[in-house]
């Protein structure tokens, strides 16, 4: 079905994302906490929220900035414990972020946040000074661990235990919301359609690196809020853009993403 043909039909459900989302149950925060300093970099702000929300839950100060530009000035003056840093990030975007701060004898950890669990990719962010890296959607036992593993012995406490989702054993991370993100979960489906249909309005102006922009940022965000269907969609225009495919399979492709956003 072609991205003209699925407009034509019923608008998505908004109401309906969120509820497909919702985990059966919310588990208690857990009684410890960790203690440091975290400055978030990343320019899509639905991944900026799931993932201060995590952070500051687990007890951690946040400080999140939007573009490459502000966290070399911020990991300049501030002491963080850890930087996360979106690679796919604008002005600079992370790989020059990284290589930027280690020129500069920043000697702090840096985590890189990528769409693509690739071992090239890993790799790379490597190479661009990066510690260590985690791939989008991030798991937040996972992402807490790995902060864990920055701080000083000191200011551990919580334990990283499978608590974050409420999974049944046959069910993946990425189909559960982490536990208290209904009112963020409601919000970013309710935002949901207007995504969608930028990406459409930016494939019929041919502006296919804005194609791609929009649909690497809903594949990140989708997984993060327990839309899997929704990141999957957007990850296949992202890597149809990145193959260099035609408009005609991107309009099929995109026409598929506004389906899987009525289910």
């Amino acid at each position: 079905m072609s991205l003209r043909e699925v407009e034509m039909s019923e608008s998505p459900d908004p109401a309906g994302l969120a509820e497909q989302s919702r985990p059966g149950s919310i588990p208690q925060d857990p009684a410890e906490r960790l203690a440091g300093r975290v400055l978030l970099a990343a320019d899509a702000t639905e991944t900026q929220s799931v993932l201060r929300h995590i952070l500051e839950r687990a007890g951690l100060e946040v400080e999140a900035v939007e573009n490459g530009r502000t966290a070399l000035e911020l990991a300049s003056g501030g002491a963080f414990d850890v930087i996360l840093m979106d690679m796919q990030m604008r002005e600079p975007g992370g790989y020059a972020a990284a290589r930027a701060l280690r020129r500069r004898g920043y000697s702090g950890a840096v985590v890189a946040l990528a769409a693509h669990a690739q071992s090239c990719d890993e790799e790379k962010c490597l190479s661009a000074g990066c510690d260590t890296y985690l791939s989008k959607p991030v798991n937040p036992d996972k992402l807490l661990q790995v902060v864990r593993t920055y701080l000083s012995p000191d200011r551990w406490g919580m334990s990283c235990s499978p608590t974050w989702f409420d999974v049944p054993p046959s069910v993946g991370y990425g189909e559960a919301v982490p536990s208290g993100l209904a009112q963020l979960t409601a919000d970013y489906c309710r935002a949901l359609p207007e995504k969608v249909r930028a990406i459409g309005e930016a494939l019929r102006e041919g502006n296919m690196l804005r194609v791609s922009e929009l649909a690497h940022q809903l594949r990140g965000s989708a997984g993060m809020y327990g839309l899997p269907h929704i990141s999957a969609a957007a990850g296949s225009v992202e890597d149809a853009c990145r193959a260099g495919c035609g408009a005609a399979q991107l309009d099929e492709l995109v026409g598929y993403l506004l389906t899987a956003a009525h289910r």
